[in-house]
């Protein structure tokens, strides 16, 4: 590899993850100055407004977060992402990461849970409440649909292919889903997005295409805030039928899909070299 070329890489690499950053912070803090003046002008002031604020950022994450998604994206994909000229597989196959997304859900969530670690870090379970409290298709498109895009953009896009230029696969899926899980800034979401990382980093190799990880973590969000949010589904999963359900979720799920994947871009492979 050339040197300019590596080094327009590292860059791509570098600067695409401290954008997404930088850009949350800026609308954080526009979104801070606004609504403080707003508080200052009611006369509340000192450590009351400081709280006050912070309630109100908690309250709005889901806002802000994709509200920097939205700015991020665009200048992403035009100065940092080069787009793949050929795909593994045909598109059609393409829905397969969707069940393997709610399958991996369950799972990691699962794992979580009974590791307690929620418990031993609060924080989390505030920024959960806060974003969990809107309407259920606003949280569908601002926790799903847009963060997937952006961040399998940049994580998988970006700095996934750009280790892949220097390392093998396999080091280069946990360096990446080392850097996704660290950007997230939260431990239980370190341990969440770390193994969703790999997961994802995984299917995209597979596929060679975007968004064979785009709609497998589309997926995964998406189930997850309806395990949270729709009350039909936690009692259905809270009974005998829904603990088989998910029994068979994970062990179906996460065994069977990925060996249908490996097979399936095996066979189109193959056809293509026909």
């Amino acid at each position: 590899m050339k040197t300019y070329t590596k080094t327009k890489t590292i860059l791509a690499m570098v600067l695409a993850p401290v954008l997404y950053f930088l850009v949350g912070q800026m609308v954080a803090t526009v979104a801070a100055v606004v609504w403080g003046s707003k508080l200052a002008a009611q006369g509340i002031s000192g450590d009351d407004l400081a709280l006050k604020l912070t309630d109100i950022l908690y309250e709005h994450n889901v806002l802000l977060t994709m509200a920097a998604a939205l700015i991020t994206f665009p200048i992403v994909y035009f100065i940092f992402y080069q787009r793949e000229t050929a795909y593994a597989v045909n598109k059609r196959s393409l829905f397969l990461p969707v069940p393997f997304g709610i399958t991996v859900c369950v799972t990691v969530n699962m794992l979580i849970s009974l590791s307690q670690l929620p418990k031993y870090f609060p924080t989390y379970e505030k920024l959960a409440e806060a974003i969990y409290q809107g309407n259920i298709l606003f949280e569908i498109i601002g926790i799903a649909v847009v963060p997937a895009l952006i961040e399998e953009l940049i994580y998988r896009g970006v700095v996934y292919k750009g280790f892949r230029q220097f390392f093998a696969p396999l080091w280069a899926n946990l360096f990446s889903a080392l850097v996704f899980g660290v950007m997230h800034m939260n431990v239980v979401q370190f341990v969440y997005a770390l193994i969703l990382g790999i997961l994802f980093a995984w299917v995209y190799e597979r596929y060679k295409n975007l968004w064979a990880p785009i709609l497998m973590h589309m997926s995964a969000n998406i189930f997850s805030i309806l395990m949270t949010e729709w009350s039909p589904l936690q009692q259905f999963m809270s009974t005998a039928a829904g603990g088989m359900l998910t029994l068979f979720l994970i062990l179906a799920g996460d065994i069977f899909i990925p060996m249908r994947m490996v097979k399936t871009v095996h066979a189109e492979k193959k056809e293509d070299a026909l």
